[in-house]
């Protein structure tokens, strides 16, 4: 055994450079799959910035009330018995709120799985692991 396999008390085997134990994957992370974690870690804080710099651009695009106005006037010519709530909730909700809603989703995300994949990098220049 090399000294950097570890025994994994959760799932009960031994990983070669243990990492963590991961519950969201329900696997260990070692040396067999670390670089796909680290990649899964990429992926999702790039995904979260390119949803924050979309929403942003959409937001600051000044078409968006043109855009609510748009969607409410098909809802209000469309609108029959079982459309009312989708109906009531553009009119009562502007496009602006709906975007300023959906960034906050994306920036708590970011937030979390930026400072994840930060600690990551900074034990990864370090040479150590968790």
């Amino acid at each position: 055994m090399k000294i950097t396999t570890k025994h994994c008390h959760i799932c009960n085997k031994c990983v070669s450079h243990f990492d963590h134990h991961c519950l969201w994957l329900n696997t260990c992370i070692g040396a067999k799959n670390y670089w796909q974690f680290f990649s899964m870690l990429c992926c999702i804080v790039a995904m979260q910035i390119l949803h924050i710099v979309l929403a942003c651009i959409i937001y600051a695009n000044d078409n968006t009330v043109g855009i609510a106005n748009r969607l409410v006037g098909n809802f209000e010519a469309y609108a029959g018995a079982q459309d009312i709530i989708v109906t009531i909730f553009f009119l009562k909700f502007d496009m602006l709120a709906i975007l300023g809603i959906s960034l906050l989703a994306p920036a708590v995300a970011f937030g979390a799985v930026g400072s994840l994949l930060s600690f990551h990098i900074y034990i990864k220049l370090k040479g150590t692991t968790t």
